[in-house]
């Protein structure tokens, strides 16, 4: 028989616990008394993971239904109390849900109230638990329903409440029959008891937290602002951020940092700010912060309408992480709120920022007003409209690959007028869309390698440290250290932070390589076959910058849940970096670096005993075995299921994503593979995720277009490949009901496009029949409305709607010149708009074709006569600007020389064209070109295009608007501005200021005109002034601007107006256009 460890006190590891919501309390037998009744009730009202009643007791159901004023609410979400199949109740991300096991008065059939037992047992089996607790008030022994759960190999610690003096021989016997597990422990003491020093030792180690924040306000002063209770107690944000508190912010002298702070920040944890406090990080230059601090102030002074992201190019392990968090800690010590998201796996959602951005803002408001007296609030408008600017922080794991959904989520917060810089770190290759200028900025570029200079640098950096700890380094030693390590990146994997990590705490010397002291670690330390197995799927996840959910993690041959083995390994795998993630829900394991995973790997092919003796054996190469793993973890069950589905899309749109042009090379050796691990994921998860068939299918269409010689793709593969991406697309459109959260129709449209294009040109050079060719680009061309109809702004879908205009033009024979003018204006009119080079380049490419289509058709023999309609028109000005640049296609018609410009004006202003839309809207973007200060022509213009019942794309009426404005026709371009925010607010769709039109200028000038406003505090959230020179409405403006803290109504200043896309804004007379 087992022997049982009892104590008679509440132990310290339950705090903890309880803490991260890791333990479940069960609950058999009633309350003898209302007193015990009443701690009972005080007891499950802490955090717990679940709360089991065995009994019903309608009074202690009652007061736990009824309670106000809940002060863990924050922790733990609402009370849920569940009497019947939990499997049909859909319970909030956050909550505490209490368990009736017999229901209320055991009501129901034996079926129902067997079912609803097994389901609410279900819940337990399934939460991994570390920790459950059994009150009992009567035999040492857990009630049936703990046997149960046992008997299906569900194994977590064990703690028995109960005051007999048997129940620690009671329990042992229980296992004897029942199956060993993690050492249980026995507390001996009354429930009573229990439950009072539970409560008491809990409060007194969290009760007091607060989360208070540095916040700047308008005059620059720094004060505090208290977030407790502003995030939503069920979906909390704080869950998947953290927010750097005023606490953390506090100056350490570096005699003054502890060596376990110092060990902390080298571990790489996270939430440990006390080596910022103390300047241990070495930053090479203060460039980026300055950067960044440019960026912030700019959000100070003009609002929501300069939200931009900020970036670090940094190679993997080369310091982005700790220069973002550096930058994340200044901003935050500067008066700046800083929010920095952990690194789990999971997608920013815009809304849940928004709203907590907005009740901070309240709250901000809410407590200045409080600490003023009503006159003060009247004359103090300015306080009112100030709003602090926020840092959101983000790591590669969030954004990688997806710089349309994060311009997306910036564009989204800077509608709710929420003032936002976001900083991403992003790996050493740049996307598309930080090509961006205007919405992106680089703050700096990282590299691994160290000169000898630097080195020693940073050696006396750490040194103002290390000597308080007695291990300051001299010069020599770090002179060697950079030596080696300059070697050693020469042999493949750069890892000079994460050696350097390992070598100031005393764990690693020099005399072998870090993979090979990270080998030697795992081989002597992981003493299972199953730890093994486990160790190397969160390495391999941990490769793909992915934590391992718990929920992942098998049960062990030896019944003790792989959970609680890698905790009690922990302290001893410090040289992998095993650590423990928590977004207070859900618990994962990771290592600290991606780095240290690929190590781990590599090592491990090279052991080719213990790679075969793992079932590894088949591997070829250490990428073919990190695939293996990788494998191995995507057919798991659990992926299938509700809770498990978002991390199984991860498979598709990163782990196996296979994408050679944006940075996902590595398994196109593999390919087949690949996809064979694809398709053997769970039913589940390809069947019912939008997400997952997408970009399946996009990896197929990348797949399709690989060298046949150097990958093995041939033309049967590409048709098959091609056809499996339309019917995923098809499948994904039509079969999978589109929820909030899942893709949306209008990607899933291009990429259908896109895909049916791919297809007729595999199927043209096959020889395949016109019909076919004709139906597949009639497919395309359907998809490809949809998606334009869908979002007519997006870049993407922009670039697919003109290749469906070239395939339409390439089989439209005397038709194709009116598909060619449809396709150069919506070409120029986006190069126009679009800062984003690369995407400049691909229009002006796709121009290239278009103009050679044009000139290659009837259209140029027919140019000698007149002109007998707007499509004669149309095609002889386009003629006429290619045909003198050698028939190509302009980059941008702002490079085209002025006489041919006044040429195709000339064709355009036949009289044979006249009022036709078209040919409007081209004359339009050639007089930009031309004279892009004549306002006078381009309203002109624009007004004959809204004569002819033309509707204007939303890029066009933001430009008619700000047109409207130069003009001083200042009534009719509001009403243009308030129809735009209603637009800005209800859709995706964006425009772009263009530079010519972000100041109000001088007529016939291209310097900024000066106004006069009259101060008018009217709108309570905003300060706002009248300008003498436009219409009766107001135009806000940043009082601080001018020099003042407030402006008192009637007051009369001078002022320049700027404008965004939002409206105007009034600017200090010594603001200048960049």
């Amino acid at each position: 028989m087992p022997i049982i460890p009892t104590v008679d006190y509440v132990p310290d590891g339950l705090i903890a616990g309880l803490a991260d919501r890791e333990v479940s309390v069960w609950i058999r037998g009633v309350a003898t008394g209302d007193a015990e009744r009443r701690e009972i009730a005080r007891m499950l009202r802490l955090p717990w993971k679940h709360v089991y009643l065995e009994e019903s007791d309608p009074i202690l159901v009652a007061e736990l239904e009824n309670m106000e004023d809940d002060p863990y609410v924050g922790r733990r979400g609402f009370l849920h109390v569940v009497d019947s199949d939990p499997s049909r109740i859909d319970l909030p991300p956050r909550s505490l849900p209490i368990f009736l096991l017999s229901g209320r008065d055991s009501r129901g059939s034996p079926f129902e109230q067997q079912l609803r037992r097994m389901t609410m047992l279900e819940e337990l089996r399934r939460s991994s638990i570390r920790q459950l607790i059994v009150i009992s008030s009567g035999g040492g022994e857990p009630p049936p329903g703990v046997g149960e759960l046992w008997a299906t190999g569900f194994r977590t610690r064990l703690t028995l409440v109960d005051s007999g003096s048997g129940a620690p021989e009671q329990l042992g016997a229980w296992l004897e029959r029942s199956g060993s597990g993690p050492t249980p422990s026995v507390v001996l003491m009354p429930i009573i008891a229990f439950a009072t020093s539970l409560v008491d030792a809990f409060n007194a180690a969290y009760r007091d937290e607060r989360l208070t924040i540095r916040l700047r306000d308008e005059t620059d002063a720094i004060g505090e602002l208290d977030l407790a209770g502003v995030d939503d107690p069920e979906r909390p944000l704080l869950g998947n951020y953290d927010v750097i508190l005023g606490r953390d912010l506090g100056v350490t002298d570096p005699t003054d940092l502890s060596e376990d702070a110092f060990n902390a920040f080298f571990r790489g944890e996270a939430r440990d700010w006390r080596a910022f406090s103390a300047g241990l990080p070495w930053i090479r230059s203060d460039e980026a912060w300055q950067g960044l601090r440019d960026q912030l102030r700019r959000l100070d002074a003009v609002g929501p309408s300069e939200n931009c992201v900020t970036y670090i190019l940094s190679e993997p392990g080369a310091g982005g992480t700790t220069l973002a968090r550096h930058l994340a800690f200044s901003a935050a010590r500067s008066g700046y709120p800083t929010l920095v998201a952990k690194e789990l796996p999971f997608a920013p959602d815009s809304l849940s920022v928004i709203n907590f951005l907005t009740r901070a803002k309240q709250r901000a408001e809410d407590g200045s007003n409080k600490n003023k007296s009503v006159e003060a609030q009247d004359n103090d408008g300015e306080r009112r409209m100030y709003e602090t600017p926020w840092l959101i922080v983000f790591d590669r794991i969030h954004w990688e690959s997806r710089d349309a959904e994060l311009r997306r989520f910036l564009q989204q917060i800077e509608r709710a007028g929420r003032p936002v810089c976001i900083l991403v770190v992003s790996g050493p290759i740049r996307e598309a869309g930080y090509y961006d200028t205007s919405r992106f900025k680089l703050l700096s570029e990282l590299h691994h390698m160290l000169d000898q200079d630097e080195a020693i640098e940073l050696g006396r950096h750490l040194n103002r440290f290390l000597r308080h700890y007695g291990k300051e380094r001299p010069d020599w030693q770090w002179r060697n250290f950079q030596e080696a390590h300059s070697v050693r990146l020469l042999d493949g994997l750069a890892a000079f932070w994460i050696t350097l990590s390992f070598w100031l705490q005393t764990q690693y010397d020099l005399t072998e390589s870090i993979q090979e002291w990270v080998y030697r670690a795992f081989k002597e330390r992981v003493d299972t076959h199953d730890l093994k197995k486990a160790v190397l799927q969160i390495a391999a996840l941990s490769s793909e910058r992915l934590p391992m959910p718990e929920t992942l993690l098998e049960q062990s041959a030896d019944g003790w849940p792989l959970t609680l083995l890698l905790d009690d390994h922990r302290s001893s795998l410090s040289p992998l970096g095993l650590v423990r993630l928590s977004d207070g829900s859900n618990k994962y394991w990771a290592l600290a670096h991606d780095i240290l995973g690929r190590l781990l790997i590599n090592a491990v092919f090279y052991d080719q005993s213990a790679r075969t003796a793992l079932g590894l054996g088949e591997a070829t190469d250490a990428e073919h075995l990190r695939f293996l793993i990788l494998r191995e973890i995507s057919s798991k069950p659990s992926l299938g299921e509700i809770d498990g589905t978002r991390y199984g899309e991860e498979f598709a749109t990163t782990v196996f994503k296979v994408d050679p042009d944006h940075g996902r090379g590595s398994w196109v050796h593999i390919w087949r593979e690949v996809l064979a691990a694809l398709d053997h994921m769970p039913q589940a998860l390809r069947n019912g995720s939008r997400v997952f068939r997408h970009h399946t299918a996009i990896s197929r269409r990348r797949i399709a277009w690989l060298d046949e010689a150097a990958y093995g793709v041939s033309d049967a593969d590409r048709v098959s490949l091609l056809e499996r991406a339309v019917d995923d697309i098809v499948y994904a459109l039509h079969s999978i009901d589109r929820s909030q959260d899942e893709e949306p129709d209008v990607n899933l449209y291009n990429s259908l496009a896109n895909a049916y294009f791919d297809l007729a040109r595999v199927r043209a050079k096959q020889g395949a029949s016109p019909e076919e060719l004709v139906n597949l680009r009639r497919l395309a061309a359907e998809a490809t409305r949809h998606a334009y109809e869908e979002s007519p702004s997006s870049p993407y879908v922009i670039e697919t709607h003109v290749k469906s205009l070239i395939a339409s033009a390439e089989g439209a024979g005397d038709g194709a010149a009116a598909y060619c003018i449809e396709a150069l204006e919506i070409v120029y009119a986006a190069i126009r708009n679009d800062q984003n080079e690369l995407r400049r380049h691909a229009l002006t490419v796709l121009a290239d074709r278009v103009v050679g289509i044009l000139l290659a058709g009837s259209a140029v023999t027919k140019r000698q006569g007149e002109p007998d309609g707007p499509a004669d028109v149309l095609v002889r000005a386009w003629i006429a600007l290619a045909a003198p640049l050698g028939g190509r296609a302009p980059s941008s018609l702002e490079e085209v020389p002025l006489d041919i410009l006044d040429a195709v004006l000339a064709e355009l202003n036949h009289p044979a064209g006249a009022g036709n839309p078209q040919v409007l809207r081209f004359k339009y973007l050639v007089l930009v070109a031309i004279a892009p200060f004549d306002f006078v022509r381009q309203a002109e213009v624009l007004d004959q295009l809204i004569a002819s019942d033309y509707r204007l794309s939303p890029q066009l009426r933001l430009e008619y608007a700000l047109l409207l404005f130069q003009l001083m026709r200042t009534d009719e371009g509001d009403r243009q501005f308030r129809a735009l925010r209603k637009l800005w607010r209800e859709t995706d769709i964006f425009g772009q200021v263009p530079e010519r039109l972000r100041w109000l200028l001088q007529p016939g000038d291209h310097r900024p005109r000066v106004v006069n406003a009259v101060a008018a505090y009217d709108h309570g959230h905003r300060a706002m002034a009248r300008v003498r020179e436009f219409a009766r409405f107001d135009v806000p403006y940043r009082p601080q601007e001018f020099g003042v803290r407030e402006h008192t109504p009637g007051m009369v200043f001078a002022a320049h107006v700027s404008f965004g896309h939002n409206g105007a804004f009034l600017r200090p007379v010594t603001a200048r256009p960049h």
